[in-house]
């Protein structure tokens, strides 16, 4: 495994794959962390099915690892490169509901809001990123999912709503009133550059 390690921070592909494997044929029954490496380099060889292969056999063989949370991001992950929208959103939400404790679940619900962005659902992707800032509203994460809430808002003209949501949560980050104005006027003038859209303009003044 460590060599494996050695050679994977370096780039070396190929060699930690080959490393990673024998550390699991070696003793397959304590082999959580080769397994779920090797499923990684896989992925960075570009052979996503593969690396989902390997992490649906961790999760079955090792569902107690603490690997498993991280393993489902890497596995959403392959899902999206390869165009199984679909499947992306079910292993998220499995692991949103499962693991949101997690630093791989917050991140889970952040992936999964971009998911329903790319798709168009803006209102599914809004209450995703909601889910996680009165959960855990001082995480890393918290903070992510309301930089770009407050965007989908201020596009929407609806600024203040935001304000008022993040003000009933306490520790999240709030909204004052200089970046309120900017915000504003960024997103008036998108509408505008983009579409020929005054209505945000004429708000706005």
């Amino acid at each position: 495994n460590r060599i494996g390690d050695c050679r994977y921070y370096t780039s070396d592909f190929a060699g930690a794959r080959a490393a990673y494997q024998r550390a699991y044929d070696a003793a397959p029954e304590s082999g959580d962390y080769a397994l779920y490496q090797l499923a990684v380099v896989k992925g960075l060889q570009g052979d996503h099915r593969a690396k989902i292969a390997d992490i649906d056999r961790l999760i079955k063989d090792f569902p107690s690892t603490g690997l498993v949370p991280q393993a489902l991001l890497e596995k959403a992950e392959s899902q999206a490169a390869t165009g199984d929208t679909k499947g992306a959103v079910a292993t998220y939400t499995r692991l949103v509901e499962n693991h949101a404790s997690t630093a791989p679940g917050r991140n889970g619900y952040l992936q999964l809001a971009l998911i329903y962005l790319n798709s168009g659902e803006r209102k599914k992707a809004a209450e995703t990123y909601r889910k996680v800032i009165p959960s855990y509203p001082s995480s890393e994460e918290a903070r992510l999912a309301a930089d770009d809430l407050k965007r989908l808002y201020a596009a929407d003209g609806r600024l203040q709503d935001y304000a008022d949501f993040v003000a009933g949560v306490p520790g999240a980050p709030q909204l004052d009133a200089v970046e309120m104005d900017r915000l504003a006027f960024e997103a008036a003038e998108q509408a505008y550059a983009s579409g020929g859209r005054t209505s945000l303009l004429d708000a706005y003044l």
